[in-house]
């Protein structure tokens, strides 16, 4: 994420405050079945009404759609008029519709100060739907490395008629959007939901999307392949990433150290520098390197692993991307293969959200890919404890040329 992308919502501070009850319930309190109390942050509003305001169905209970646009409608079905703040306030204290006609039984009514209602329905007013959408145009927002590539997509994407007719749009600077592809979704607010689809982890948040397996995934497909019963010695770059990778590993008994252990390097370690040391110490383990970028020395075994490889490739896929770059007088390289890759991911899972798209039903299309073929990547599986597409990690022998995939999970 640059600096200057700015995705949060831009909310006034009482929406802001009225949000945070929304998804949280804050300090309010939640009357159930017209008896029972419980802290509201058991049962906020969100949990039902979900993060775009239309019900989130649950068995034979279905949760009214309470987007503004639609309170603020009269409702023939329903014989009710329209809502207004007044008539919102009594809905929610004391579980009347607009009409004066009881609510379902199953909502709970809520108690809370008339500074935090209003607060609220502010935010409600606000309908909390999802930004950067509307029924012909999609914004999406990138960094400023896979601008290029994700802009000239999109440009193909648009003449071919776009998806369900909606065109896409690379966002500018501070404007709000649906979803970010190809790049940090690390300075997003988890309660907006925003869909972060990028080739790499970029944090944790549960609705971030990562093509290839990250730095703790590739060492333990590492010591999976290496098959390591002695001592594990790990070193690492001191980065925030290897430090994850470190923390993720097996512990291992301690052995005194011999030539059959494992030195595991994480990050970008100078490997030459290591060898040397070895040498001097008169210690000869096996080298496992997940990570680095440096060039390997030759004449030293030495096994690597790595998110993807060439053999990943397909002819077709190779074509495409080939035409692709071409077309728009792009340079080839790595970045532009792992951001093709991930708008292929991004588009596949808008077209299987369908036309009545939101942010929870594109979260939902991609927890539900399996095994998908980008012709650029190993096949990629998401679910809702899965999101990283690539569960394992190629392990390439440097001075044999071998390379074998090793699942980490």
């Amino acid at each position: 994420m640059t600096a200057a992308l700015v995705l949060l919502l831009m909310l006034a501070p009482a929406e802001k405050r009225g949000r945070e009850l929304y998804f949280n319930g804050g300090d309010a309190t939640a009357i159930v079945a017209g008896a029972a109390e419980l802290p509201a942050a058991s049962m906020p509003c969100g949990s039902c009404h979900g993060a775009d305001g239309r019900g989130v169905p649950e068995g034979t209970v279905v949760p009214a759609d309470i987007r503004w646009s639609v309170l603020s409608a009269p409702d023939a079905a329903r014989m009710r008029p329209p809502y207004d703040d007044a008539l919102l306030r009594r809905a929610i204290a004391e579980g009347l519709d607009s009409g004066g006609k009881p609510l379902s039984p199953v909502m709970p009514r809520y108690r809370l100060s008339a500074e935090a209602m209003s607060d609220l329905i502010a935010y409600l007013k606000r309908d909390p739907t999802d930004p950067g959408l509307t029924e012909t145009e999609l914004t999406i927002a990138t960094s400023a490395v896979t601008r290029d590539v994700v802009s000239a997509f999109v440009k193909d994407l648009n003449a071919a008629g776009g998806v369900f007719g909606r065109t896409l749009r690379v966002a500018s600077s501070g404007e709000e959007v649906f979803a970010v592809v190809g790049a940090s979704g690390a300075a997003l607010d988890p309660l907006d939901r925003v869909p972060v689809v990028s080739p790499f982890v970029t944090g944790s948040s549960p609705t971030s999307f990562a093509l290839y397996a990250d730095l703790p995934t590739q060492a333990l497909a590492l010591l999976q392949f290496a098959e390591a019963r002695r001592n594990v010695v790990v070193e690492h770059d001191g980065s925030p990433a290897a430090l994850a990778a470190a923390a993720a590993l097996p512990a291992r008994e301690a052995f005194p150290r011999g030539d059959d252990d494992v030195l595991l390097l994480l990050g970008d370690v100078d490997v030459g520098a290591v060898l040397a040391r070895l040498d001097q110490q008169q210690w000869h383990p096996r080298i496992l390197a997940a990570g680095t970028r440096r060039p390997l020395p030759p004449g030293r075994r030495i096994v690597r692993a790595a998110p993807t490889i060439p053999a990943d490739i397909t002819e077709a896929a190779h074509a495409e991307l080939t035409a692709f770059a071409a077309r728009h007088h792009l340079p080839p390289n790595a970045t532009q293969l792992a951001t093709f890759a991930t708008m292929k991911v991004f588009v596949e899972a808008l077209k299987r959200a369908g036309r009545d798209l939101t942010r929870e039903k594109l979260i939902a299309a991609l927890e539900q890919l399996y095994d998908f073929p980008t012709g650029l990547t190993p096949p990629l599986t998401f679910h809702r404890n899965r999101r990283i597409g690539s569960a394992g990690a190629w392990v390439v022998e440097v001075d044999g040329g071998r390379a074998r995939y090793v699942s980490a999970r």
